[in-house]
């Protein structure tokens, strides 16, 4: 893959030894199964790849490009919800659209921590296959020393689905040195829907030694526009840690839902739970090897 990132970044200047000069490409792969009492057994696979183009760096004054390869949901990739980069425990179980591989090319201004925007150009491979663009804006407040709110802005387009755009709104407060608590609210309205799709989680995170953390997470979830306009609600408990490696994680997961997503389905308790791995690959920055 680095290779063929170096290719790439070729069309932009000389091409560099790309293992001496670029300490920026990284990412992850998952593997994990979940089973619950709706759905059955469901086993699936995660990559998340970003790779630096130093070529293009230079040659773009003020814009860092990187080649992104990944597998995952529209919810994930192209809306921006889900599944971030930032999220230490992604929540998996509550999915129910198919995975596509995605290959495009970004470009960031600037590098500043509380505001900026980037650009996302590529394509979905899937039959046919499907372009897509994303431009995604952020800002970052920060009140005090124990809490922090994020605001994100992405708007998005596929040949597939038309024009979208997503709001995330990200409150997060430090309760003591290894708990923190997080309320999320997102929302994304498209042009293949028929409303909006909205969702709000109070997460807590809780951080031990060795790398070991507890999540525990409360979820709603639904979409104005249907009959059946609330989806999905529950709760979701976490165990990760650290294994064998320091690129190692395991995730034990448990759950207690009531989805509902037609008018036909009774509204029962759902009951579930998950094992999955995480392989971390490259020069991860020590904030996100968790």
């Amino acid at each position: 893959v680095c290779g063929a990132t170096r290719w790439f970044d070729g069309f932009f200047g000389d091409r560099q030894r790309y293992d001496s000069t670029v300490r920026e490409s990284y990412g992850r792969v998952g593997l994990g199964a979940f089973y619950d009492q709706s759905n059955g057994l469901d086993i699936d696979y995660r990559f998340r790849g970003s790779f630096a183009l130093p070529a293009a760096r230079e040659r773009l004054e003020n814009w860092q490009g990187k080649l992104k390869l990944g597998r995952g949901t529209d919810r994930e990739l192209i809306e921006d919800r889900a599944i971030d980069e930032g999220d230490t425990l992604p929540g998996r179980f509550d999915e129910v659209e198919d995975a596509n591989w995605l290959l495009g090319v970004g470009f960031r201004r600037g590098q500043q921590l509380n505001r900026g925007f980037d650009v996302d150009l590529g394509i979905r491979f899937r039959v046919p296959p499907d372009p897509y663009a994303k431009l995604r804006f952020f800002r970052n407040w920060d009140f005090n020393e124990d809490t922090l709110v994020r605001f994100r802005q992405i708007g998005f387009w596929t040949y597939e689905r038309g024009f979208g755009t997503t709001s995330q709104v990200d409150l997060d407060k430090l309760l003591s040195t290894n708990l923190l608590a997080r309320w999320s609210n997102s929302g994304t309205v498209a042009e293949d829907r028929d409303g909006l799709d909205w969702s709000s989680t109070i997460s807590f995170f809780q951080g031990l030694s060795n790398r070991r953390a507890f999540n525990y997470r409360l979820f709603i979830r639904g979409e104005t526009g249907r009959r059946a306009s609330l989806q999905n609600f529950g709760v979701d408990i976490g165990y990760r840690r650290r294994i064998l490696r320091e690129w190692l994680f395991v995730e034990v997961r448990a759950s207690a839902t009531f989805p509902q997503f037609s008018l036909a389905e009774e509204r029962e308790l759902n009951l579930g739970a998950g094992l999955f791995f995480d392989m971390y690959f490259g020069p991860v920055p020590e904030d996100q090897l968790r």
